[in-house]
């Protein structure tokens, strides 16, 4: 966890709200927040005033498919240009075609993520709902190519799995021969604190002195599109608002009473003060 005074290295700015699909673990149905985007102009001051607090890593993403954001390499380049040292999203690559990938890898995007649920067209398209295996895969080959062809070692590309881990043997099978080119990482069906209940909390949980919250103890200040600061990325709609970084300073919100004494109640374990992260699984459960 940050000290009191330093301002997280990685800032995450929430370029939109909107998704194309309707993946099962994702509790899209539950979003109360407006559907929207992040213009460029919005864009470039929250990141020159995080840049200003101490920020030096960017994620573009949160709630949302980055890559319906049609100015999202404009977004990548500005913060390279300014010295970012690492931009990076999660993105279904629904919408990753050859053509937007040699975009993103020209602006300077340095990591991608990329959820990738399946080894058969029935297996992915029951958990990325709404979206076609065939040309998902088509996408991803797409994105490893142009990599190739530039010869270099950026961006660095995982796909992650998220399921049982029988399934997960079958996937990397499937994807080992494009090491190092891409790597793939096992994953966990989870909460997103009260959006799902994968983990019942009602279950084994973990010792109430061994509670840490792992998403606070990376140290990432999160800003979602519409300006408003919270605190974890499982905050979907947005409940525990420290501040609005369109109206405050992003590092006197940081350093102000209420992310202060978030910071402090999770030190002290007094974890009731915020129903939403009494609740959460990530939390509460000792393997997730």
């Amino acid at each position: 966890m940050a000290g009191e005074g330093r301002f997280p290295k990685r800032v995450a700015i929430e370029n939109t709200t909107a998704c194309n699909a309707r993946c099962v673990f994702c509790p899209r149905e539950k979003l109360r927040r407006k559907i929207e985007f992040m213009d460029v102009d919005t864009f470039r001051k929250l990141l020159d005033d995080s840049m200003a607090a101490g920020a030096s890593r960017l994620s573009l993403h949160n709630f949302g498919e980055p890559l319906l954001d049609e100015h999202l390499a404009e977004k990548i380049a500005y913060a390279k240009e300014k010295g970012i040292e690492e931009t990076f999203f999660v993105t279904n690559a629904s919408l990753l075609t050859p053509e937007r990938s040699e975009e993103l890898i020209a602006a300077g995007l340095d990591r991608i993520k990329i959820s990738f649920t399946g080894t058969t067209a029935e297996e992915y398209e029951s958990v990325h709902v709404g979206l076609n295996y065939e040309s998902t895969m088509e996408n991803v080959h797409g994105l490893i190519n142009a990599k190739k062809r530039r010869g270099g070692n950026r961006p660095k590309i995982t796909l992650r799995y998220i399921g049982k881990p029988l399934g997960f043997i079958r996937f990397w099978r499937q994807w080992i021969k494009y090491w190092p080119t891409c790597g793939v990482i096992p994953g966990r069906f989870h909460n997103y604190s009260t959006g799902r209940n994968y983990n019942p909390i009602s279950r084994v949980r973990r010792p109430e002195f061994m509670k840490s919250c792992r998403p606070l103890r990376r140290s990432v200040v999160y800003i979602l599109v519409n300006g408003d600061v919270v605190p974890c990325c499982y905050d979907f709609n947005g409940v525990l608002k420290m501040g609005n970084a369109l109206e405050e300073n992003i590092a006197d919100i940081w350093n102000g009473p209420e992310f202060r004494a978030f910071r402090l109640a999770h030190r002290k374990h007094q974890f009731q003060k915020y129903p939403l992260c009494a609740s959460c699984d990530k939390l509460n459960y000792i393997f997730i």
